[in-house]
């Protein structure tokens, strides 16, 4: 089941595993970083990325040990302004 708006889609969603993708569908060419914040806001994973084309995937692998629960991926564009973001219910 993929969620999401029209400019990125995060799948899969519920995540049962340590892997999810990230799709960016129609955001323009750059650098984005990739946030996985706590429902209270708090940044507890980032990756840097540079997507060349519209389509484009990116893995991220979930590092240490997260508790179950719901989840939000902020994606920022290169001037730090959030350009999507949804929620993702870690299983």
């Amino acid at each position: 089941n993929i969620f999401g708006t029209g400019e990125a889609k995060v799948y899969p969603n519920p995540l049962t595993g340590t892997q999810f993708n990230v799709v960016f569908q129609d955001q323009p060419a750059g650098k984005y970083t990739i946030l996985l914040t706590d429902i209270a806001g708090r940044a507890f994973q980032s990756k840097v990325v540079n997507i060349s084309k519209p389509g484009e995937v990116v893995a991220i692998r979930l590092t240490g040990k997260t508790d179950k629960g719901m989840y939000i991926v902020k994606i920022l564009n290169d001037n730090r302004q959030l350009a999507f973001s949804d929620k993702i219910v870690i299983n």
